[in-house]
């Protein structure tokens, strides 16, 4: 949550004293923050004496079944619908982030915000984003199906009103819209594919959507730009960007659990 407030701060600490203290602000932070994980992070729940989410204690597990062959392999599940869709649906809630990120300033400086406004409007949208990953908790709650079309369905609504935010109120409102629904899909992700596939694929099917995302945030942004230099503004570009969200939260909202014989 912290961070996300960074944008806004960076413009101070670049008028004031220049990039070079800005990134060794920055580099300084991260090595920190990765101190502090090599200290305090663990990969494993059991070894703080847990379990993960929703799975019974190996005893408890064995009496009510003893059935192990049903545990999906990562390369059993990236075949199946479920796995396609659920990566696409994160595709969704991630792209509409990466294009901002590279064209949020601009396309706020064409709706008549200055630069300083439009940097403090993004800077909004990263830090609510915090918010939204603690949203995510509603996957305690509701299935995350469920979580992730509702993220999806937030963050194109957010999208469809940055296209028209003529206002300052209206854009912040647009772009808290597009970090919560942002954040709480970004939490939603794996606890989706962990659902869906369980932890022995997790890593595996964790990998691919991750290929997945990275080319499709790769191409994203510049296919946004050319979009942009055609018509003369990011409207076009935008607006597909929210039918992908609409049409992949109806997607997963409709997907169920993949199913295998025993």
């Amino acid at each position: 949550v912290v961070g996300g407030f960074v944008t806004p701060i960076d413009d101070v600490i670049l008028r004031l004293w220049g990039w070079r203290v800005a990134w060794l602000l920055i580099a300084g932070i991260s090595v920190l923050v990765a101190a502090i994980a090599i200290v305090f992070l663990r990969e494993r729940p059991e070894d703080y004496g847990g379990l993960p989410d929703g799975e019974r204690p190996a005893a408890e597990a064995a009496a009510v079944d003893t059935d192990t062959s049903r545990k999906w392999t990562a390369l059993e599940a990236i075949r199946t619908w479920p796995f396609a869709i659920a990566s696409l649906a994160a595709t969704a809630n991630v792209v509409p982030w990466r294009v901002l990120s590279a064209h949020g300033r601009l396309h706020f400086e064409d709706l008549g915000f200055t630069p300083t406004v439009a940097a403090a409007i993004l800077g909004v949208r990263v830090g609510v984003s915090g918010v939204g990953r603690l949203a995510g908790s509603m996957g305690d709650f509701l299935s995350p199906t469920r979580v992730m079309a509702l993220s999806l369905l937030i963050n194109g609504l957010g999208l469809v009103g940055v296209i028209f935010a003529d206002s300052a109120p209206m854009a912040y409102l647009c772009v808290v819209l597009l970090g919560v629904g942002y954040g709480a899909g970004y939490i939603s992700e794996p606890v989706l594919f962990a659902r869906f596939f369980g932890r022995a694929a997790f890593v595996g099917t964790s990998g691919v959507r991750a290929v997945i995302i990275g080319i499709a945030g790769f191409f994203a942004p510049t296919w946004a730009g050319a979009a942009a230099d055609r018509t003369g503004s990011y409207s076009m570009a935008l607006a597909v960007l929210a039918a992908a969200c609409f049409a992949g939260a109806v997607a997963i909202a409709l997907c169920r659990p993949p199913t295998r014989a025993a």
